[in-house]
């Protein structure tokens, strides 16, 4: 979920210490992406390479990623824009705000690069140039990602006294952009702030539960990475490393520089002090050959050796080496980390390169995470400390980002989608790589398949390169014929048809015979109103079929309400369409084991809730929600048990038991816009929400001339309308 590699696969294009860990995508872009570039960019770009030197051969960040692809890498390869590099492209290195000229222009370099396959913006805000972005620029960025299907990543603006304030804005950013967002590396840096997990997560919680899309990652270490320039004010980075090195010379400024670094400080976030001393702080890279000898070595060691202060060595180094060096803070709780690891939002992410224990890898030091991130989560958490359960684990590596960044046919073994395959031993995967000796290989991985094609074989590359670009929604390359670009005119037909009637659409589209999946947000959780008939309907035919009761069978659930006081007709004719019998029949039917179902057939978003017991209480808020990806899985059950493919989970169910389920769905009315230009003859079973101007709606799509389909849309925001307007 968060890859460094975008340097070291260009000159290692193999992937090895990702690969040997069962790695198959590399996400890229956090704060800073490979382009867009300007000359002048690419000149920067050029000027600070240090170990690993390449030509530059590219300018926007699609033609990057196409680059790799055409060079060769085994791995998938992904990316954010930068919010960083996008500040830079149009405003340069400085601090300074963007005038509306600028921001537009910013606007349109994000529009492009998500025409060109990026998955979103990702912004990295205490380092400079990033950290000059006010919270309006990045919401203003955010918000054009969002038009395409995007979402926001952050390194947020403090990890340690200011974090609670740092995830408000991440929030803000989600909410007035309304998009997802995840949280990168999660972390409470510093041992004074140790005690906040609590209130994170109270923080996340609240959002989430606000319906805002809040997710968060993390590596399995105490120890972070980074440079010195985290150890410094961002107000001497301005203008780029020439220019900040350049001051750092000047005596007065190094004065005012060295009093700052000494001094906590709510203006900028000092990595240095969060440390907590000098030794906590491990030199391990450096772009000059005459300073590797310090590799490996503490600040308060070559302090010790060269008879000065701390910080006048972090200046010195820097200044020697003209430019930043690679640093290993240490700065978290190892209780904090086994606690966010049980965080059902959380999946994971190495934070570093993809390395080899050879060549010029040797040339610099590492953080253990490069080799080690994934196999220590599946060896140290799951298996020996229990932490987390091993299926929920390899959900965090797998689908759960693949879900949350809105992956095409990835990130599940499921026909249709692509062969990214990994074959690992449970009981000895284990990660070797320590902070003394970081280069070394982590083992228990013997299998992996990249595309279909065989990338490890019994623990061994097998030089295969069949990594590919991995586009994000907005992609302009999307075949016009395929699922998403049936979703998206679904949306704007939608749309169009509201006219002035504000309304969030959320849509999600599976195609049964290929097993293409296409959203558009299609993981906003949204109220599922009478569209929750159809998971109680899947578990009343489960039950039907189990012989524990009839599908026609009624029976009174409740006779404190006139309109069900005759019983709840569980075929779930119109009679008992009502939103309050909706949750009426779920208490009936057993709202757990509804539950169990939807998580069982990976639709664990549909938030089944018991019945209420008033009208007061139902309009308090006490109501069924769903994603439409959630809702489109039941669908697609449903679907594909009436052709004979039962899941597992639906026994006794037979095909003919789903048949008669159709049937039920097929008499429910169909919205007139939904139908309007499919081909004469297509058949159409559905269930039917509240909103009637528009839309709610979940249905299986049978063309005369194809494989069916399965089409959910839910709508947020037209009934207030409605009703603000009929007052």
């Amino acid at each position: 979920m968060l890859s460094w590699a975008n340097r070291t696969l260009i000159e290692d294009g193999r992937s090895q210490g990702n690969i040997r860990q069962g790695v198959t995508l590399e996400v890229m872009g956090e704060g800073s992406s490979m382009g867009p570039l300007t000359d002048t960019m690419k000149a920067v770009m050029k000027n600070g390479q240090g170990d690993l030197k390449f030509d530059i051969e590219w300018t926007t960040l699609g033609e990057y990623l196409e680059f790799l692809e055409t060079r060769g890498v085994a791995t998938n390869v992904a990316s954010f824009l930068g919010a960083a590099t996008t500040r830079i492209h149009e405003l340069g290195y400085d601090d300074v705000d963007p005038t509306p000229e600028q921001l537009h222009r910013m606007r349109g370099l994000v529009a492009q690069a998500m025409e060109e396959g990026a998955l979103g913006i990702g912004s990295s805000l205490i380092y400079a140039p990033g950290a000059y972005a006010e919270t309006d620029e990045l919401v203003a960025l955010t918000e054009e990602a969002g038009r395409y299907g995007g979402m926001y990543i952050s390194h947020l603006r403090s990890e340690g006294n200011g974090l609670l304030p740092a995830i408000d804005e991440l929030i803000t950013i989600a909410r007035e952009a309304d998009v997802p967002a995840e949280i990168y590396h999660l972390k409470q840096a510093g041992a004074e702030n140790w005690d906040k997990l609590d209130d994170v997560i109270a923080r996340i919680g609240e959002a989430r539960d606000e319906g805002l899309r809040i997710t968060t990652d993390m590596y399995t270490y105490t120890a972070g990475a980074t440079g010195f320039d985290a150890a410094m004010p961002t107000w001497v980075q301005a203008g780029g490393d020439a220019a900040w090195i350049e001051r750092l010379k000047d005596p007065t400024i190094r004065a005012r520089v060295l009093k700052e670094m000494r001094l906590p400080s709510d203006e900028w976030e000092s990595l240095y002090l969060l440390a907590g001393s000098p030794e906590a702080v491990v030199a391990v890279g450096f772009k000059q050959d005459s300073l590797k000898v310090l590799t490996g070595q503490s600040v308060a060691e070559i302090a010790e050796q060269r008879g000065t202060s701390a910080e006048d060595v972090i200046i010195d180094l820097l200044i020697a080496n003209d430019g930043d060096v690679d640093v290993v803070y240490f700065l978290m709780s190892e209780d904090n980390v086994r606690r966010q690891i049980t965080l059902p939002y959380m999946s994971f992410g190495s934070d570093a390169g993809s390395l080899a224990p050879e060549g010029v890898f040797l040339e610099s030091g590492q953080h253990p995470r490069a080799y080690g991130n994934f196999a220590r989560l599946l060896g140290k958490y799951v298996r020996d400390e229990g932490v987390l359960p091993l299926e929920e684990a390899v959900r965090r590596l797998t689908s759960l980002p693949a879900h949350n960044l809105k992956l095409r046919r990835r990130g599940e073994l499921r026909p249709g989608f692509h062969a990214d395959v990994v074959v690992f031993d449970p009981a000895t995967i284990a990660d070797h790589a320590t902070f003394a000796e970081p280069h070394q290989y982590s083992t228990g991985v013997h299998h992996v398949f990249v595309n279909g094609t065989q990338v490890l074989e019994d623990g061994e590359h097998t030089g295969a390169l069949p990594g590919r670009v991995v586009r994000g929604p907005g992609w302009t390359g999307w075949d016009t014929e395929d699922a998403a670009n049936l979703a998206a005119s679904i949306e704007q037909a939608l749309r169009d048809a509201a006219s002035e009637i504000p309304a969030e659409v959320s849509i999600a589209v599976i195609d049964l015979e290929s097993g293409t999946e296409a959203f558009v947000d299609g993981d906003v959780i949204m109220h599922a109103a009478s569209t929750m008939k159809v998971p109680v309907l899947l578990e009343l035919g489960r039950q039907a079929a189990a012989g524990e009761r009839s599908l026609g069978e009624k029976v009174v659930v409740r006779n404190s309400f006139a309109s069900i006081l005759d019983g709840s007709d569980y075929s779930l004719s119109p009679a008992s369409s009502s939103n309050l019998a909706t949750n009426l029949l779920i208490e009936e039917v057993d709202a757990a084991r509804v539950r169990e179902l939807m998580t069982a057939i990976g639709a664990a978003d549909m938030n089944v809730l018991r019945g209420v017991e008033d009208t007061p209480a139902y309009e308090a808020g006490m109501s069924n929600t769903t994603s439409a990806r959630a809702l489109a899985r039941v669908m697609a059950a449903i679907a594909s048990c009436e052709a004979g493919d039962v899941h597992e989970t639906l026994a006794p169910l037979t095909p003919e038991d789903c048949t008669e389920m159709v049937a039920i769905l097929a008499d429910q009315e169909f919205t007139e816009q939904i139908p309007a230009g499919l081909p004469p003859g297509t058949r159409v079973a559905n269930k039917t929400g509240w909103i009637t101007r528009i839309a709610h709606d979940a249905a299986i799509i049978y063309p005369p001339d194809r494989a069916p389909y399965v089409l959910v849309v839910l709508t947020r925001g037209i009934l207030e309308s409605e009703v603000g307007a009929a007052a």
